[in-house]
């Protein structure tokens, strides 16, 4: 019974460090930072050099067409700011926060990420697109929502294609605001030039001239923002990618080899591993300051089968020179 005692006393101290480490700074509540606003606009040309904000009042003026024809055809150039090649930002948003949204179209690193509110979700529905800001270049983007589905171009090409359920806009909040450049409240401040903005309906187009911006100044900035969505797992290697990897794996590796030593079996030792990473991750979710990474998920697990392993190969060594003459 003390044997059990001090095995379960020692896996509690164990699992109480992987999570003071795993949500280490602890910061639920975002800081509000007080900045000049970067962003600068004409009739035609946004840019924004530092991190700015640009918004309507209230909800744009083609908003109501938008409900009653169930049709939005959003379409501007977009040309990134190759400081924020691994930045979660956001570039166009209809809505009152990165938690309350119509919809928002995001850069992510390299890749466009998009969000429709389909269901009772107030956050929205995710679909993601790689590659997409490679080169620092002026890219065409058009976004297509209907009754029924969400058509993406860029440049061209139709690079999304989802039908949506029936009667999705019914969902959306009439009183939105349009924000460029970040969310309404300051988050995710985005860097680099927009143009050519338009809005299309059934009877008219809008353009930038046409919608009655603001621009705040100073505007209040959360700092800390990060994903808040299980991001999918890392398809570009980098040296920020290939240090991430090295780091989710080698912090395992001790892990993997104390509960081994706990546990005796392999099997388990992947299954604790695994529990453990998912609560780090599941939890980093709701801070601030972290990213929920599958990649993260799975270089822990092959850590703590590293670890365990060489417990294995350690004992099996120690047994061989042992029973040698």
């Amino acid at each position: 019974m003390p044997v059990v005692t001090h095995r379960l006393t020692f896996f509690i101290a164990l699992c109480l460090g992987v999570w003071a480490v795993g949500f280490f700074p602890y910061q639920f509540s975002p800081h509000h930072l007080y900045i000049e606003n970067g962003a600068q606009f004409s009739e035609q040309q946004i840019r924004i050099e530092t991190p700015g904000l640009i918004h309507t009042e209230n909800a744009p003026v083609w908003f109501d067409e938008v409900l009653s024809h169930s049709l939005l055809d959003l379409r501007f150039d977009v040309k990134i700011n190759r400081s924020q090649r691994e930045a979660l930002t956001t570039i166009v948003a209809l809505g009152r926060g990165r938690w309350v949204r119509n919809f928002a179209i995001e850069q992510d690193g390299e890749g466009v990420l998009l969000w429709v509110r389909v269901d009772n979700s107030i956050k929205g529905q995710p679909y993601f697109v790689d590659k997409i800001f490679v080169k620092d270049a002026w890219h065409h983007l058009r976004l297509l929502l209907d009754a029924d589905s969400l058509r993406l171009w860029v440049d061209g090409k139709l690079v999304i294609n989802e039908v949506l359920p029936p009667l999705y806009m019914s969902l959306w909040s009439p009183n939105h605001v349009l924000s460029l450049g970040s969310e309404v409240d300051g988050d995710r401040a985005w860097l680099g030039e927009l143009r050519n903005v338009s809005f299309k309906s059934v009877d008219k187009q809008y353009s930038l001239a046409d919608m009655a911006l603001l621009r705040p100044d100073p505007l209040i900035v959360l700092a800390g923002g990060h994903a808040s969505q299980w991001r999918p797992f890392s398809s570009q290697f980098s040296l920020d990618v290939g240090m991430d990897w090295l780091i989710n794996i080698a912090g395992f590796v001790p892990i993997g080899a104390v509960l081994y030593l706990l546990l005796g079996n392999i099997i388990k030792v992947s299954a604790v591993a695994a529990l453990l990473s998912f609560s780090v991750e599941f939890g980093q979710l709701f801070l601030l300051v972290r990213t929920t990474q599958v990649d993260d998920l799975i270089l822990n697990i092959g850590g703590a089968l590293i670890g365990a392993g060489l417990v294995v190969l350690m004992v099996r060594h120690y047994r061989g020179s042992v029973s040698s003459p």
